[in-house]
């Protein structure tokens, strides 16, 4: 007997998924222009490219960790004098961060 697998939600189109390939490629080309092919490649891979059923909030996170980490990659001594001149801030181990967000997803 052969037991079929059922998605529990319906496989985007594979239009879709080229279109999320165009735009990885588009958002590389604006900020990584700069970097070698493999970099970028690497760096692409390093990220879980956005889904066609991702919502408008899921995709904007995903650009900005992309822009932010093109711009180490790209701009480290800007991201350095970034960092360099903002305020210490002390860090308690034992209440949760304001700067930590859940995941989106």
């Amino acid at each position: 007997m052969h037991l079929a697998y059922q998605s529990a939600k319906p496989l985007a189109p594979p239009e879709a998924y080229d279109d999320i390939r165009k735009i990885e490629q588009f958002a590389a080309d604006l900020y990584l222009k700069d970097l070698s092919p493999v970099a970028r490649d690497a760096l692409l891979r390093s990220l879980q490219s956005p889904r066609p059923e991702d919502s408008y909030e899921q995709d904007r996170a995903w650009l900005e960790k992309f822009i932010g980490l093109a711009a180490l990659l790209t701009q480290p001594d800007a991201v350095q004098e970034i960092v360099r001149n903002r305020p210490w801030r002390q860090i308690h181990p034992h209440r949760p961060s304001r700067l930590y967000s859940p995941p989106l997803r």
